[in-house]
């Protein structure tokens, strides 16, 4: 496993007012600092990512009331995935070059939150194309 990959879920996030999620110090800690942070739903059927980073760390933070898949492939390594159900949240610290996408194969929108120690550039987005869904 590359080092640094790791995926975190909490089964209940949240109370009766909603789902809530705390990124870990221990993540927030790898970034060593956020310059980036995107917020997005994922309709259901809808693919975000099939991508990897050359130059930065990515946290993705997921809050979830139905299901949804993580894929991932580590450099050399067989694409996998991991199917989420139910109501909860995740983290996933993904390091350089560890592409990665979220499929929502739920009914419900998916919320999608990423962190980056790497501000966004249009102009050198840092996005190296790898289709695994």
């Amino acid at each position: 496993m590359t080092p640094g990959f790791e995926i975190t879920v909490e089964a209940e996030a949240g109370d009766p007012r909603g789902l809530a999620h705390s990124v870990s110090p221990k993540a927030l800690a790898e970034l060593g600092g956020v310059a980036d942070v995107h917020l997005m739903t994922v309709v259901p059927g809808a693919v975000r990512g099939n991508h990897a980073h050359a130059r930065k760390w990515e946290i993705l933070a997921a809050l979830h009331s139905d299901e949804w898949e993580l894929h991932w492939c580590e450099p050399g390594g067989a694409p996998q995935h991991r199917t989420f159900t139910g109501r909860g949240s995740v983290t996933v610290m993904v390091p350089p070059f560890v592409a990665h996408a979220v499929r929502n194969t739920g009914a419900a929108d998916l919320t999608l939150t990423t962190l980056s120690p790497v501000a966004y550039d249009i102009d050198d987005p840092d996005i190296i194309p790898a289709p695994l869904t």
